[in-house]
């Protein structure tokens, strides 16, 4: 039996592994800069300013920061570094991951916005510079909102956009924990995470984060709680397979047989 809940065989069958970030044979992150140990344990998020018009009027990027900043102030392994500078369309994800690696950065948040008289589109993109092998998103993602433009005007697009990025980073932030096998620590920043992804509209973020809560509450031998986390999982993306084979392995540590369909969901 392991320090968690889950023994090896069943560590074997759950989805997402356990394992640390990937390295090479120095023990040093693979493919990324160099740098002290200290930092090395940090999950840093580094924010572009957003290209757009009216920056003083409309704060996308200060609202971001300052959010980020918020909701990420009690975990001092989360560092939130303001670019202070543009990256542009032209540039692309190339200059994005360049500069990413320079700051020694696992997440890029750059993009643009533009407002017109009765709409604002805004296009963020979110560069997955880890190297941990669990990651939901990996490379790079691009999200697109289109809202009526007195939502940017009211500041309720910039909170909502500023919460999902909130979550995404207290994901990566979790995640990190669980990889060093601290559950208590992974399911605080979990937790912290399903709050900022509060809105109908993130169902699908909710979805992921529930599935990890669900990985950190089978190890840390919290078996019910994980069971609820995984079920909340399949009812919010029931298209996700994972939950259903995770919710299988906690069915297994408690010596309780699967149902038939649980497995045949799992299995497909």
């Amino acid at each position: 039996m392991n320090s968690g809940g889950f023994t090896e065989d069943q560590q074997k069958n759950s989805v997402l592994p356990a394992s640390g970030k990937a390295s090479d044979s120095t023990g040093q992150i693979s493919s990324t800069p160099t740098r002290d140990s200290k930092r090395e344990q940090k999950v840093i998020v580094l924010v572009a300013n957003y290209d757009g018009p009216d920056p003083q009027k409309y704060r996308v990027t200060d609202e971001l920061i300052k959010t980020l900043t918020q909701a990420l102030k009690t975990y001092k392994d989360t560092e939130i570094i303001a670019l202070d500078q543009i990256i542009t369309e032209q540039q692309g994800s190339k200059k994005a991951e360049e500069i990413g690696h320079q700051y020694y950065a696992d997440i890029v948040l750059w993009g643009w916005y533009g407002v017109t008289e009765s709409d604002v589109l805004v296009t963020l993109h979110v560069e997955n510079l880890s190297q941990s092998s669990l990651m939901p998103f990996a490379g790079s993602n691009i999200y697109t909102i289109k809202a009526p433009v007195v939502e940017i005007q009211s500041f309720d697009l910039q909170q909502h956009l500023s919460n999902d990025m909130a979550a995404f980073s207290l994901l990566i932030s979790g995640i990190t924990r669980f990889e060093a096998q601290e559950y208590d620590q992974a399911l605080k920043r979990f937790d912290t995470a399903l709050i900022s992804a509060k809105s109908p509209s993130d169902s699908k973020v909710r979805a992921i984060i529930y599935n990890y809560r669900g990985l950190a509450n089978g190890f840390a031998k919290n078996y019910q709680q994980a069971i609820s986390d995984f079920s909340e999982t399949i009812a919010l993306n029931p298209d996700l397979s994972q939950p259903y084979n995770n919710r299988g392995v906690v069915y297994g540590a408690l010596g309780r047989v699967t149902t038939p369909s649980i497995t045949a969901q799992c299995c497909t």
